[in-house]
């Protein structure tokens, strides 16, 4: 049987999560890997909704899902050999995480997966910290602080928007080191 991994991809906004993500797939891609590339359909960023976009102008075509159960019409366990997820937090913590299991430990499929880590609040995704703990790998990323210029970004700051936990439009976020979150202003 083969022998699936998951690794996981994750950190604040604007820290290259996505762009990461594209280039692991382009090059199981090029490998000629079987692959399945799925994205949160909340994520239509860059007017690119098919596509998982990176700021880095980088994309990759991906199925537009908001449910894991959509993701099961589309998977094929004995004709493929990897699935990419991205956008990872807006998605059900237990269906995901059962998901994951499924690919990785019974069909021998390797996923790799990613999103935000936390919120505005710092508080953590339960969707992205559970797979965080399964993974084989985590690969976190930083940003530079919007406020210091810091290279060590690791926290999404909230500039503008209401309490809903989830604000989607990257315009009402930024980047932030630990000193320059701690200290508001």
């Amino acid at each position: 049987m083969k022998k699936g991994r998951l690794d996981v991809i994750s950190g604040p906004m604007f820290s290259g999560k996505s762009a990461e993500l594209i280039r692991r797939l382009t090059i199981q891609d090029i490998a000629q890997k079987k692959i399945v590339v799925f994205k949160h359909g909340l994520d239509d960023r860059f007017g690119r909704p098919q596509d998982i976009s990176s700021r880095n102008g980088n994309y990759l075509s991906a199925i537009s899902v908001t449910k894991v159960a959509e993701m099961n019409e589309h998977l094929d366990f004995d004709n493929l050999d990897l699935v990419g997820i991205d956008e990872i937090q807006f998605f059900d913590r237990d269906e995901l995480v059962a998901l994951c299991k499924k690919l990785v430990d019974e069909k021998g499929i390797s996923v790799i997966v990613c999103g935000l880590d936390s919120d505005y609040l710092q508080v953590p995704f339960e969707t992205t910290a559970h797979l965080m703990a399964l993974a084989d790998s985590v690969y976190k990323t930083s940003a530079v602080c919007m406020q210091c210029r810091d290279t060590d970004a690791v926290y999404t700051h909230r500039v503008f928007g209401g309490d809903n936990r989830v604000e989607v439009g990257s315009d009402n976020y930024e980047p932030r080191c630990r000193s320059c979150r701690v200290n508001v202003k």
